[in-house]
């Protein structure tokens, strides 16, 4: 499990040097999923391995969930508290009620 996680990382760690916010997931329908995906690959990878290589790698995908992206704006519904956050977002709780819920990661950007 360690060399396989160590195969996607290092892959997603080389187009990650080429974008300006240290990502290297891929930008597809859901790539919200894919950030999460990865920071949570390199947390494994280090609890498994003990190697914190990744640990720059699972900052920056984090970081662009929490507001480091174009669009200054965290991609989790109401964190980080009175910062800006996804309102309207695609969900049946949120169409049925009008009310937040907190820690919500949304698909993406749109």
């Amino acid at each position: 499990m360690i060399a396989y996680y160590d195969h996607n990382l290092s892959r997603i760690q080389k187009r990650a040097e080429q974008n300006p916010y240290g990502v290297g997931h891929l930008f597809i329908w859901c790539s919200n999923n894919l950030a999460a995906a990865v920071a949570t690959q390199a947390m494994l990878y280090e609890e498994m391995s003990g190697s914190d290589k990744y640990r720059p790698l699972m900052l920056d995908h984090l970081n662009w969930l929490l507001g480091l992206n174009p669009w200054s704006s965290s991609m989790i519904t109401e964190i980080p508290e009175n910062r800006d956050s996804p309102l309207d977002v695609h969900m049946p709780f949120w169409r049925i009620n009008r009310a937040p819920i907190k820690g919500s990661l949304v698909d993406g950007p749109l």
